[in-house]
């Protein structure tokens, strides 16, 4: 159910899983806009609807002093800014969808975010932005993130039960949530929307919904094991078969040598042949004796010999080394 303020160009967006709910949100909207601006609706534009020609709409606009007009049906000029406004919210919510491949399924999700960044769009009359004329703030555009990118939820300390387990859950983000405070992420493992203000976003990277692995939690792995530990108990309750009633026949002493001497023969390594030419054991050399040396070699002697001067500790000893050199 989309209702646009026709003065401030405000958008508000509920989604409705059944079309008897759009009387509770206008009578929400109608107390904000009451509460925000201290101002009554004077006039209401719609189509011809059942969920707007009822007695509860016209009990309400009978009470409140509220004017109720019916546009024509097939005429969309009698009530342009809404169709107009549709339209816009459509076309942007598709093209998100499209863009970073989200499954149609989050049409939702798509049409809120849409609407919300069409709020946050200064106007061409007056150069202001809806937002900022329906909440008086000034709207956070810091906040603002692409749709579809990836992003990581910090999980809170009450729910972390193991030191080492992880800190943050990844997910998807699907919009905001708070006036644009908090953001709405879509969880991997359990397609799980989760409101939370403490998000950290990689703008560059789009994942896939439908490619996500799911992550099995604590509660998961808990159920495996019960269920596991039930399947154990199981197989335990199960009877045994009977043992074999068959009476073994006992063997001689001389067929246990004999089928212990097969098993040695069918186990014995076979020695490994080398084949080939065999190395000689003489070394000889067609060397000249001319080059043989007739003399013994000189024993090792040093080439270098290195001297530790001493250091002289007086002026005489000084002297007597100088005189030496």
């Amino acid at each position: 159910m989309i209702i646009i303020d026709q003065f401030r160009n405000f958008i508000s967006v509920k989604l409705l899983k059944r079309k008897n709910k759009a009387f509770t949100h206008f009578k929400e909207l109608k107390n904000a806009a009451k509460s925000f601006h201290s101002k009554k609706i004077k006039r209401i534009i719609s189509d011809g609807g059942g969920e707007f020609k009822n007695n509860s709409f016209e009990q309400l606009f009978s009470k409140s002093c509220i004017k109720h007009c019916f546009s024509s049906a097939y005429t969309p000029k009698h009530n342009s800014i809404s169709k107009r406004g549709n339209h816009s919210i459509i076309e942007k919510s598709r093209c998100l969808l499209i863009q970073f491949s989200l499954p149609i399924k989050f049409w939702g999700e798509a049409i809120a975010t849409a609407a919300f960044l069409c709020n946050l769009i200064p106007k061409q009359d007056n150069n202001t932005r809806p937002f900022e004329n329906w909440y008086h703030p000034k709207p956070p555009l810091e906040h603002l993130k692409p749709f579809g990118c990836k992003a990581r939820i910090l999980i809170p300390a009450q729910l972390c039960t193991q030191k080492f387990a992880p800190v943050s859950w990844e997910g998807v983000l699907l919009g905001y949530e708070n006036n644009g405070s908090s953001y709405r992420v879509l969880r991997s493992w359990d397609q799980e929307v989760v409101i939370s203000r403490h998000v950290v976003f990689d703008e560059k990277t789009f994942p896939s919904i439908s490619s996500q692995s799911t992550i099995p939690t604590s509660s998961d792995l808990r159920s495996v094991f019960l269920y596991s530990n039930r399947n154990a108990r199981e197989s335990t309750d199960t009877t045994l078969p009977e043992p074999i009633s068959e009476q073994l026949e006992l063997l001689t002493e001389e067929e246990e040598q004999q089928e212990s001497l097969s098993e040695a023969q069918e186990f014995q390594p076979s020695r490994i042949k080398v084949i080939g030419q065999r190395h000689p054991t003489l070394i000889s050399s067609d060397i000249d004796p001319e080059n043989i040396l007739s003399f013994c070699r000189r024993p090792r002697t040093k080439l270098i010999q290195t001297r530790v001067d001493e250091v002289p500790n007086s002026y005489n000893k000084a002297l007597c080394i100088l005189k030496k050199e």
